[in-house]
């Protein structure tokens, strides 16, 4: 632990539980009821740490499927971004979008309640004679 950090306590903002954590600095209070929250181990918690932890690597699957070089704005992967917090509270099922070129993206919770994120490229070829 380095000398900035140092032990810090906050209630879990779902069951209220005071949880230590380590911590650099002065925190709000909003930043501390978020460190309690993703420290506890109460069932409430540990769900919200479970769609943390989903929706970034969901994020992380946009960015190499959508991200530079792929031909997709950066407000479009804006938009997936945000989406996938609403796919893992359960807000939205499945969002999918029509993308220029062909390109479709989807974002959904497949049946091992897993974030699933989706690129597809319609290539269609077509000859007249």
């Amino acid at each position: 632990m380095s000398s900035e950090e140092n032990m810090k306590t906050a209630p879990c903002r779902y069951c209220g539980q005071v949880v230590s954590f380590t911590a650099g600095g002065a925190l709000t209070e909003e930043i501390a009821g978020e460190m309690a929250a993703l420290n506890c181990d109460c069932e409430e918690a540990v769900a919200y740490q479970r769609c943390m932890q989903q929706e970034k690597k969901a994020m992380a699957n946009i960015q190499e499927l959508f991200g530079k070089g792929q031909e997709v704005s950066e407000e479009v992967i804006a938009i997936l971004n945000a989406a996938v917090l609403r796919v893992c509270i359960g807000e939205i099922e499945k969002i999918s979008m029509n993308l220029p070129g062909g390109i479709k993206a989807a974002i959904s919770r497949n049946s091992k309640e897993e974030i699933k994120v989706e690129r597809t490229e319609t290539k269609k070829r077509q000859r007249l004679s």
